[in-house]
């Protein structure tokens, strides 16, 4: 006979401290199976990144593949800004896609920002105005440093800021 087991806990909103103060992140290998789109009960990947993250202090952590480019958080989506645009990795299997992220994208449309989407380096992510992760708890949440290094001015940045505004009117 099938079965099904389900669990609940209250939803609970990370501490607006936290959207003021912006957070840290590391990268780690991408260690997932290379059809990251389809989203299954084999997270052994994801947990140990999140782990990891945890381990160095850190809010999440980022997965770099095997070619050196970001695909996205253990638990989130990452966006990026580079003089004004807002970026993201491309969709495909190599990313699983994300509902907040696919709203994030129409709300900079809505707002009239310019969007992109390719690989980014780790390098390249290094020297961004703005770093953002996307998730259904984590909203639209600027990190500030990435393996300790600071990501522009090392505060929340301003497209970070107006994406969350627009984010909580809508929801």
């Amino acid at each position: 006979l099938p079965s099904i087991v389900m669990t609940f806990k209250p939803f609970e909103r990370l501490s607006e401290n936290i959207f003021e103060t912006g957070v840290e992140v590391v990268s780690v290998p991408d260690l997932r199976w290379k059809r990251c789109d389809i989203k299954s009960t084999a997270l052994l990947a994801n947990v140990l990144a999140k782990q990891e993250a945890g381990k160095q202090g850190a809010f999440e952590a980022l997965l770099v593949n095997g070619e050196g480019f970001i695909t996205e958080g253990s638990s989130t989506s990452v966006f990026w800004v580079i003089r004004g645009k807002l970026c993201s990795t491309p969709s495909g299997g190599h990313i699983l896609p994300g509902v907040t992220q696919k709203i994030l994208l129409k709300i900079a449309k809505s707002l009239q920002l310019e969007t992109s989407e390719y690989f980014c380096s780790l390098d390249e992510l290094l020297l961004a105005d703005e770093v953002i992760l996307a998730g259904t708890t984590t909203e639209a949440l600027s990190v500030i440093k990435v393996d300790r290094k600071p990501i522009g001015d090392g505060v929340p940045g301003p497209i970070s800021q107006k994406l969350r505004a627009s984010f909580l009117n809508q929801c």
